[in-house]
């Protein structure tokens, strides 16, 4: 026979047990430490389950918004300036890592190995392209280069930020890879754990915690070096959109950073509701660009025209056939 315990929040039922004189009970403190093991575990899997839906259900909304961006700056040309293709590259990188990360359970053995590979690879440069982003817009309000790109140098100046951003985001992957060989004497290869995404602590800490705090120090850097020069010289660039391109990215760096930041310090804590904010925060990255550079009224004005011109061209084809058949 089960003898039932309640406390404020928490219900159990405990055998044997043992009936005392004055109404009380006794219970052997092994069975109750191993009941509350039990108990604590249900209730981490139950967190982890639900922690599991909310991020996975984030995650897939912030990849349909990163679709519908990159795709909004396919359609339209003029979207397409040095800026625009650094979002471009921004959205590659946060959708591949996103992507991996919510694929990864399915592979096992050496997949899972290259999948994580690939993760670590996607973060890293989804890192480095928001960098590249908050420089370009140092070096265009700076006072030595202050110009627009055209053409050929635009094509130039491209190739020197990927080059830094995916070069720089292989050389770290490169890194921990060889490195990991060499400290285990070729027994692991730095992405050997299905549970986590590096094999060490210190591995992640080096290749991943120092770059996001690098990231984020120049980005705050450039920002206040950028926003110093646009206080100085408040009529220059006033009409290629890069005012708007430099107040995005700082709303932007701001939730992204942000989310990061905290992302790193919920790590070290139990699952709370601070675990449920920062994986919301982090699941919909893609949503917040997908609202920053999509969802305001240049892009909306711009697909408003592309709808009335189809309408048009509708009622004209419409109209001549009419006239045809009369």
């Amino acid at each position: 026979m089960k003898e039932e315990f309640s406390f404020p929040g928490l219900t159990f039922s405990v055998q044997p047990y043992q009936k005392l004189e004055h109404g009380g009970t006794r219970i052997c403190v092994d069975d109750l430490l191993l009941l509350l093991q039990t108990q604590k575990k249900e209730l981490i899997n139950t967190n982890k389950t639900a922690l599991e839906i909310i991020t996975l259900a984030c995650i897939v909304i912030s990849l349909v918004s990163l679709v519908v961006t990159f795709i909004t700056y396919l359609f339209f040309p003029s979207l397409r300036t040095v800026p625009g293709l650094n979002n471009m590259c921004l959205v590659i990188s946060l959708f591949l890592a996103q992507l991996f990360m919510i694929s990864s359970p399915l592979f096992r053995s050496s997949g899972h190995k290259i999948v994580f590979a690939f993760t670590h690879f996607s973060w890293l440069a989804t890192f480095f392209w928001l960098q590249v982003c908050s420089f370009h817009m140092y070096r265009v309000f700076s006072a030595k280069s202050r110009s627009t790109f055209h053409g050929n140098q635009t094509k130039k100046v491209m190739t020197q930020y990927g080059i830094y951003a995916f070069g720089l985001a292989a050389l770290i992957v490169g890194a921990n890879i060889i490195s990991t060989l060499i400290v285990s004497s070729g027994k692991f290869s730095g992405y050997d754990k299905i549970s986590t995404l590096l094999t060490y602590e210190k591995a992640f800490i080096i290749t991943v915690i120092v770059p996001l705090v690098f990231v984020c120090m120049t980005n705050i850097f450039f920002y206040i070096l950028t926003a110093y020069n646009i206080h100085s010289t408040p009529n220059v660039e006033n009409k290629t959109g890069n005012r708007m391109h430099f107040s995005v990215y700082i709303k932007l760096f701001s939730i992204t950073g942000l989310s990061w930041l905290l992302q790193i310090i919920d790590m070290f804590l139990e699952t709370t509701m601070f675990t449920y904010v920062v994986a919301i925060l982090n699941g919909l990255q893609g949503l917040f660009i997908f609202i920053s550079y999509v969802c305001n009224r240049r892009v909306l004005t711009m697909y408003a025209e592309v709808c009335c011109k189809a309408n048009r061209q509708h009622s004209s084809r419409s109209s001549n056939t009419a006239k045809t058949t009369l």
